[in-house]
């Protein structure tokens, strides 16, 4: 896109900065200097491949079909303008075919600033599709607006993101952690000390980033609750707790727990997985909200049929106890008391470490163990 009269004016009004715009001033030739006279003169001078294209004859730089225009101040940014310039870039527009515009909050790029042929999309400002403000909606935000008008907002990704500009634009408490302070501290993070001069390209760049992983990581658990109803497993046991089984598929853990697991066990062969045979890892991890559940007697029950299988004797107290134990290679059980593994990603096991019990003698134990025992009082 051609540069608009807001785009030329960028470093000196404060309406109309087009992102990534550069404007540098050709430095001025000194008095009584030659240009003949410097290296690369003498070069272009001699080789016409080297000399340049007068700029009346270069061909114009062809228009982009879209102008992304949204608001921002000097020291923030707003975390629902963010989410629906990102979604545009990501989904809507193609590459290298748009150019990003800022403007003072409610306002648009004037008619007359405007080129023609430009799809001028105004996000979370200026009262258009995609600008919540003054339409007295409920549990709204622009980046719903812009979901829905694009047909966003069904995709498996973008629910935790839309809850987001939700929040941030309904004045809803959150924690200090909350992605939504991220947003609004990029701005100062890069700032230039010497110029109080924001970088906008890095600010943008840093929270397409972190839109990317939330949507990333959103769809991967909405994949994963489909694997679930496809592959997961749950055994009810006799003193009401359900033991939810993710065999070979580890990352259904959270979706069982959704579906009201209190114990999960999940499996993970380090080879040949599609025969499921060889060494293999598991895990077995208590719902965050069943503390009434205690494990702690089922590490010892699995520790010693370890034990049994390997040929040696259980000779040794606390086969409940949190950590490793020598005696049993592997095998750790959490000081939270929440969660036992054999084996990981936080761990390099060798040969003999792995477990020498099967996956299904691993459920067993726990429905027979679990199932007796009496749970605690909540």
């Amino acid at each position: 896109m051609q540069e608009s009269t807001a785009a030329k004016q960028a470093s000196t009004s404060p309406f109309g900065i087009l992102l990534g715009l550069e404007i540098q001033e050709k430095p001025t030739q000194a008095a009584g200097s030659d240009a003949a006279e410097s290296p690369v003169a003498e070069i272009a001078s001699e080789d016409p491949a080297l000399i340049e294209t007068p700029e009346q004859e270069k061909p114009a730089r062809p228009k982009k079909q879209w102008a992304l225009v949204t608001h921002r101040n000097h020291r923030r940014w707003c975390t629902d303008a963010a989410l629906c310039l990102w979604a545009m870039v990501r989904f809507v527009v193609r590459k290298d075919d748009h150019d990003i515009m800022f403007v003072p909050a409610g306002t648009q790029v004037p008619m007359d600033e405007r080129e023609e042929g430009v799809i001028y999309e105004h996000l979370d400002t200026g009262g258009g599709d995609c600008d919540q403000h003054g339409k007295s909606l409920q549990d709204a935000s622009s980046f719903l607006l812009t979901c829905r008008k694009y047909k966003m907002e069904q995709y498996p990704g973008l629910q935790e993101l839309i809850a987001l500009s939700i929040r941030a634009d309904n004045i809803v408490k959150m924690e200090a952690t909350d992605l939504h302070y991220l947003i609004r501290g990029l701005p100062q993070k890069f700032t230039d000390p010497t110029t109080s001069q924001v970088n906008w390209n890095i600010v943008v760049d840093r929270a397409f980033e972190l839109f990317d992983i939330i949507y990333d990581q959103t769809r991967s658990h909405r994949w994963a609750q489909k694997e679930w109803s496809k592959w997961g497993r749950m055994v009810s046991l006799a003193n009401g707790l359900k033991v939810g089984v993710c065999f070979m598929r580890p990352y259904m853990r959270d979706s069982a727990f959704e579906k009201g697991a209190d114990i999960v066990i999940f499996t993970e062969y380090v080879e040949h997985r599609k025969r499921n045979v060889g060494p293999y890892t598991w895990g077995i991890q208590k719902n965050r909200t069943s503390q009434h559940v205690d494990i702690g007697p089922l590490v010892a029950a699995i520790r010693k049929a370890e034990m049994k299988a390997r040929g040696r004797d259980a000779e040794f107290a606390n086969l409940d106890c949190v950590q490793h134990r020598p005696q049993v290679p592997g095998i750790f059980f959490h000081d939270s008391r929440n969660l036992i593994l054999c084996g990981g990603d936080t761990v390099e096991f060798e040969k003999s470490d792995y477990p020498w019990i099967g996956p299904h003698q691993l459920l067993n134990l726990t429905v027979e163990v679990v199932g007796k025992a009496q749970a605690l009082t909540p």
